[in-house]
């Protein structure tokens, strides 16, 4: 999986997009060298556009420990999710994290 993150500072948006496969241990990595970029930029929205990934092996395990980490509080998230299992996937980690953080 590659990722890359975009800063629109007028709009305060900050933009992750994903592109090729996505494993239990790319999106877990991914955390670790993405949440100190979302915490120094904690007033921003995060949308993470999943529309370039060719290939999703996500387990609900990986999904419920991430759900279980700290995340910043960020105004909103959004997460663009155009395949079934992307959306389902989606659904899953915002049901998980919905006392955990607001706006998902």
């Amino acid at each position: 999986m590659e990722f890359r993150f975009e800063l629109a500072e007028a709009e305060n948006i900050l933009r992750l997009t994903l592109t090729g496969e996505v494993t239990d241990q790319s999106v877990l990595e991914l955390w670790t060298v993405g949440l100190p970029i979302a915490q120094s930029h904690s007033s921003c929205s995060l949308v993470v556009d999943t529309s370039a990934v060719t290939r999703f092996s996500v387990s609900p395990r990986a999904v419920n420990t991430l759900a279980k980490r700290h995340s910043p509080d960020l105004p909103s998230r959004v997460i663009v999710a155009p395949s079934d299992l992307l959306y389902g996937t989606s659904r899953m980690f915002q049901t998980l994290t919905e006392s955990t953080r607001k706006n998902v």
